[in-house]
């Protein structure tokens, strides 16, 4: 991998190669890769933008601890924070900053960033929380129960087409081993048809109600182990 150029010429030369890049649609914060940075943005100070990292990723360069330059990989950064990982990636949001004087590198979470001196931009991530991504497989008998004490974890759920239903229970707030995908249909958020959903692991409950809604049957249940809930 190329080293860190300490040249101010080689870096102005490398941000201005990447602006022009980042002005392709393809490279919006919302479709962002784990190369992406987020000198782009310079200047836009307190402002917040969205990078998806998908899962399977790769590391890339990233200097400073919890504040980052804005030439660190996003992803990589959001692995080093702890608020994603390689295998499963996921969504973050981070805010633009002022350059500061000194970035202090250091190894953590099995990523280990660079330390630097003055640089113009800067990056955090905010308090909003991560929403994971799970592998691809997802189908429609896949449940929530493999997260189960993760509480307050947030996860996608990608189903396919042409699904068909399969068990829930509960309603707005359903069992862990309900079917994730039956579980949207029911509350509203997709057709049998498929599509995206996230959601968000809580704790088990002493009881959960069924109902029948857009010609999903839920069922009644008593006390269970964990929950999840819809973030729509």
């Amino acid at each position: 991998m190329v080293s860190r150029h300490s040249s101010m010429t080689w870096r102005t030369l490398g941000f201005q190669a990447f602006l022009l890049i980042a002005l392709a649609p393809a490279l919006l914060a919302d479709s962002a890769g784990w190369a992406a940075k987020a000198d782009h943005h310079r200047g836009q100070n307190g402002q917040r933008f969205r990078y998806n990292c998908g899962a399977g990723g790769v590391l890339y360069k990233a200097w400073g601890t919890d504040v980052y330059t804005d030439d660190s990989s996003v992803c990589t950064a959001a692995v080093h924070a702890g608020l994603i990982t390689l295998n499963t990636g996921g969504s973050v949001v981070i805010e633009i900053r002022p350059g500061r004087e000194s970035y202090v590198g250091y190894l953590r979470n099995g990523v280990r960033t660079g330390s630097y001196d003055r640089w113009s931009g800067s990056f955090v991530f905010t308090g909003e929380r991560a929403v994971n991504n799970v592998p691809s497989t997802t189908n429609w008998g896949t449940t929530a129960s493999n997260h189960r004490g993760q509480n307050g974890q947030r996860f996608t759920y990608n189903c396919p087409g042409n699904g068909s239903p399969h068990n829930v229970w509960g309603t707005g707030i359903y069992t862990d081993d309900s079917s994730v995908c039956t579980a949207a249909v029911h509350h509203g958020l997709i057709g049998f048809n498929g599509g995206s959903v996230a959601i968000e692991i809580r704790p088990g409950q002493s009881s959960y109600r069924g109902s029948n809604h857009r010609d999903v049957q839920s069922l009644n249940f008593g006390a269970f182990s964990g929950s999840f809930m819809f973030l729509q």
